[in-house]
């Protein structure tokens, strides 16, 4: 019950902090107020927002260094940013990533986010047994982490096991029903749908994302790839231009970044985008 109500005033408090430290100059700002303005600027979504939570985390690691939920934010946001090439260099952002949630790791290793983004660097390097014993470990750390479920549905999701993925999900779901983070949660539970070829929940699953937050790139290429087997393919196509537009260069180049573990799911999902419209890899 107490966690039910944390998560359910959560995103207020979040929006009350950050107006508060915005009536302050930038040097006047307390190490909280730091990590509320990137947290703000994190649940956006954009690649503008994720620069400036990056600046914001920076700075704070600057003075604190061994700040893990610093860390933690600011390996999440390289992640990201690496994901969508939001950042210049894609893969030099994945690799900060994995180094700043390692340092995360060591200075508090009995904090389940850290622990949890460390996992995700894992799975986005191949490592899928790995991200998911240290996500399963995230979550004896803390139960009611929606941030452990939720990042073991994604591990499931591309190790292939859409069944657990989707069971996850819905936890992380269930113990913060307001959080931004349920965006991520509802396309992993899409991925799982599509890798079982249940196009119909895929495409849902892919609409709750964008409803939750249509900035999120991901949800609109799978809603494209299962609308084009549903036969849809206007809409797929439509999808597919907001996908494109949502991700910088080669859109091609960012889908093989994608941590599929069985080569079979990574061909049904670039089927599907090739369906509504995107163009054979030369």
């Amino acid at each position: 019950m107490t966690n039910q109500i944390t998560s359910a005033i959560a995103p207020g408090i979040v929006a009350a902090e950050v107006q508060r430290a915005q009536a302050k100059n930038a040097d006047e700002l307390s190490t909280w107020e730091r990590l509320m303005q990137a947290h703000w600027h994190i649940q956006r979504f954009t690649s503008e927002d994720f620069r400036e939570a990056i600046h914001l985390l920076d700075e704070l690691l600057r003075r604190d260094p061994n700040n893990a939920t610093a860390l933690s934010d600011l390996a999440f946001a390289l992640h990201f940013s690496g994901s969508f090439a939001w950042a210049d260099d894609p893969v030099a952002a994945f690799a900060r990533s994995r180094e700043v949630a390692r340092h995360a790791v060591a200075s508090d290793d009995k904090d389940a986010t850290a622990q949890s983004i460390a996992a995700v660097g894992e799975l986005f390097s191949g490592r899928h047994d790995d991200a998911i014993r240290r996500l399963r470990r995230a979550i004896e750390l803390d139960p009611n982490s929606n941030y452990a479920h939720g990042h073991l549905s994604a591990a499931y999701a591309f190790g292939g096991e859409p069944e657990a993925a989707i069971q996850q999900a819905q936890m992380a779901i269930r113990l913060s029903p307001r959080d931004f983070l349920n965006v991520i949660w509802h396309i992993t539970t899409a991925w799982a749908h599509l890798s079982a070829e249940s196009f119909q929940e895929a495409a849902d699953s892919a609409q709750r994302a964008i409803d939750c937050n249509p900035a999120f790139a991901d949800a609109h290429g799978v809603l494209a790839a299962a609308s084009a087997y549903l036969g849809r393919i206007a809409d797929a196509r439509a999808s597919l231009d907001v996908f494109a537009s949502l991700i910088r260069g080669s859109l091609a180049d960012q889908l093989s970044a994608r941590p599929f573990r069985r080569p079979a799911d990574r061909e049904r999902y670039l089927t599907g985008l090739r369906k509504a419209g995107l163009p054979e890899k030369k």
